[in-house]
């Protein structure tokens, strides 16, 4: 049996929504904020548990070595910490400037009724622009004549 081939329904690019940009980054920052909490609570137990491993098989083990192990993990541990804080403060700033975004589109959006046209998160060389608005021009033609 043949599988049929999907194909997506939109036949051109769709406008892009209000804060997509934002809204990316911000998904990226959770992703990276899990990644650094996963390796908060891995990576010490890793410590110990390779700690643990080699004490069980009969090898002595140093106080140094022991030492290593878990300077290591409190390293790891420290450094994850201070990844999360710094990352939950760009989080909060990239929220509020989302949350600031937003609320210029509901006024934006008032000027459609007035003939204009918004377009919202245009990618640029560099950054991206958060709105343009344009003014539709309407012609009438006249049919009497």
């Amino acid at each position: 049996m043949q599988h049929a081939r999907k194909r997506t329904p939109l036949t051109q690019d769709i406008l892009r929504s209000p804060g997509e940009s934002l809204r990316e980054i911000i998904d990226d920052m959770r992703l990276d904020f899990m990644s650094y909490i996963f390796v908060m609570s891995g990576m010490p137990l890793f410590f110990y548990a390779t700690y643990l491993e080699q004490r069980s098989a009969g090898a002595q083990l140093s106080i140094i070595l022991a030492g290593i192990y878990l300077l290591a993990g409190i390293g790891v541990f420290v450094f994850a910490v201070l990844k999360v804080m710094k990352l939950m403060l760009r989080l909060q700033s990239h929220r509020l400037g989302l949350d600031a975004e937003l609320a210029v589109v509901q006024e934006l959006n008032q000027l459609l009724r007035d003939g204009y046209r918004v377009f919202h998160d245009l990618p640029a060389e560099r950054c991206n622009i958060d709105h343009v608005v344009e003014r539709i021009r309407l012609h009438v033609e006249n049919s009497f004549a």
